[in-house]
């Protein structure tokens, strides 16, 4: 079976443990992915049905599904990240589910259950280019026919910016780093900066990530990029909408 590896998914879960352990009320913004709402928003997507949040961590994207009318189902491999979410959504009586699963395989959820399937900065996480190719497969199996795929990667337009080797941050040829990093999280008291282990991202070519989504059975209708200038070099966001055929 498919899965992410152990201390990859230890280190995963660290992250919101320490966060959490040093007085953050949560890790990341409450804010939800604009290019998703743009996506919800589109003439050509459905207004309602049931979306799946595939590593939805402390829920800010499900929030906003939820509140297009939605019926959620968010899955993550943090329960930390899944305890704090719960939270959340109880204090604001939003009736969402939540399952710790790994999204390369799920095998507790039925083929062609959900009409979109959401990956929200989550496949470059995924450092191993045949387990990002398992779930994107797994996002295929358990879309309904004419169902919508949203995914949101951390990549690069220019293909030589993203071989297998070179593109991986804070990792390196034989194993996870104990790379940390600062960021600036919400308390109860405000915001403050904390210092959390850093996970190793895979980042991939604009080319080769549409090339995977449709090897993988979709319909691309949109593919759009961002720059982002993170301290680490140029990097950017890429976001591709995509059907299953009916």
């Amino acid at each position: 079976m498919p899965t992410l590896p152990a201390d990859y998914l230890r280190l995963y879960e660290s992250r919101y443990h320490e966060a959490y352990g040093q007085g953050a009320s949560r890790l990341f913004s409450t804010e939800a992915s604009r290019s998703l709402r743009e996506f919800l928003e589109s003439s050509d997507v459905p207004v309602s049905g049931r979306a799946l949040d595939a590593g939805c961590g402390e829920g800010r994207n499900l929030s906003l599904l939820s509140t297009f009318g939605w019926k959620t189902l968010g899955i993550d491999n943090s329960p930390s990240a899944l305890k704090t979410a719960s939270k959340i959504f109880e204090k604001e009586r939003k009736k969402i589910q939540f399952t710790v699963s790994d999204f390369l395989e799920m095998p507790d959820i039925g083929s062609e259950e959900f009409t979109i399937v959401a990956h929200v900065q989550t496949l470059h996480l995924v450092l191993r280019d045949v387990d990002r190719k398992n779930a994107l497969a797994e996002a295929h199996r358990v879309l309904k026919p004419g169902g919508f795929l949203y995914a949101e990667t951390a990549g690069w337009s220019a293909d030589s910016r993203a071989t297998e080797r070179g593109a991986l941050k804070h990792f390196g040829d034989h194993g996870l780093t104990r790379a940390r990093e600062r960021v600036l999280v919400a308390t109860d008291g405000g915001k403050r900066e904390i210092e959390i282990p850093s996970v190793p991202i895979r980042v991939v070519s604009e080319n080769m990530f549409v090339s995977e989504i449709e090897q993988s059975g979709f319909t691309i209708f949109k593919v759009l990029s961002e720059t982002i200038h993170d301290g680490l070099g140029n990097s950017g966001c890429i976001i591709v909408w995509a059907t299953k055929e009916s």
